[in-house]
């Protein structure tokens, strides 16, 4: 218990260390934003794809999508028609044969993937000729 205690107070100072070097030196001002280092890291994370660090988060793949392009449209950075094309190949990927979207290939579908990878799909466009989303098989559990 006391070796416990003593992880938990380590890792709050560690963690307090950290967030203090991020916060303002003037709290009455705001941090700027760091648009350039921002946009290295989503530019990188859409063209080569998350680092393996995030491979804890492999059933989110719709989610971190998402968040990127978010990010661009937040940023009002507009993308090219390859990496929107390529953005909507990756969704499409995830759409499971039944309808709705798993969290990546091959993964069971269910709402919160689903809703994420249409709102991926809002950002950057419709799926494209010849493909749609949905499954014309009828539901078997309705």
């Amino acid at each position: 218990m006391i070796r416990t205690k003593l992880r938990q107070q380590t890792t709050k100072q560690t963690q307090e260390t950290i967030l203090l070097k991020h916060l303002p030196l003037n709290l009455d001002s705001p941090s700027p934003l760091q648009k350039d280092a921002h946009l290295q890291f989503l530019i990188r994370n859409l063209i080569q794809g998350l680092p393996s660090r995030y491979i804890s988060q492999d059933a989110s793949q719709p989610w971190l999508l998402y968040w990127t392009l978010q990010s661009f449209s937040v940023m009002s950075v507009a993308m090219d028609p390859n990496n929107k094309q390529r953005a909507i190949d990756t969704i499409m990927a995830w759409q499971h044969p039944d309808g709705g979207f798993g969290g990546g290939p091959g993964q069971a579908a269910h709402l919160l993937p689903t809703y994420a990878a249409v709102c991926a799909l809002a950002i950057v466009g419709r799926p494209g000729p010849g493909r749609r989303m949905g499954s014309d098989r009828p539901r078997e559990d309705v």
